[in-house]
């Protein structure tokens, strides 16, 4: 063999090592590659479904926050019907109990509560009404005075007793909130 065939031979077999590394290095080209591309679309997932779960709990949220705004807004509306209510019984006692019956309550009161020389203040509307039936109906010497509520206040030196519809109502504003509430279907 001569010199030329071993250069030749040499270069022959240095072209199949070139090629077959190529091939090897194009085959972990091709690998790496397809490993990088799942890496990427496993983490593409991943991030997906991180992402996803941001947006149902955000949505949570915002339906918590809602419910909880709507819930507020529906007990505004509810203390407000019973406010309401209150405020009408407020300013029409007197034909709610009938003018009799509101005439017993001052009279039980003034009777039960005032002594001699106490002033008894009384809603102008209820002086005009009932002030000479008080008179004559009730033993004490009492004075008669306006105020600006329905019901009676009895003026005493040392104290006072309140009786005022207003009064009544803040004291058992609790108890008549749950009875009106659901009289109306509001609680």
């Amino acid at each position: 063999m001569s010199v030329k065939d071993i250069i030749e031979n040499i270069k022959a077999q240095g072209k199949k090592e070139i090629e077959s590394l190529r091939d090897y290095y194009n085959k972990k080209i091709e690998e790496l590659k397809s490993y990088a591309k799942k890496q990427q679309e496993d983490f593409v997932k991943s991030e997906n479904i991180k992402i996803e779960s941001a947006i149902e709990e955000i949505k949570r949220g915002q339906l918590l926050t809602a419910k909880i705004e709507a819930g507020k807004i529906e007990l505004s509306y509810k203390k407000k019907a019973i406010k309401d209510v209150l405020d009408y019984i407020h300013q029409n006692i007197i034909s709610l109990l009938g003018e009799d019956e509101y005439y017993k309550f001052l009279k039980l009161v003034i009777e039960k509560y005032s002594d001699n020389n106490d002033v008894v203040k009384l809603n102008p509307n209820d002086i005009k009404l009932f002030k000479d039936r008080l008179l004559k109906d009730i033993s004490k010497k009492v004075e008669y005075k306006e105020f600006n509520d329905y019901g009676v206040v009895i003026e005493k030196p040392q104290f006072n007793y309140n009786f005022s519809l207003k009064a009544l109502i803040e004291q058992k504003y609790a108890e008549l909130e749950k009875i009106i509430g659901k009289k109306l279907n509001v609680l």
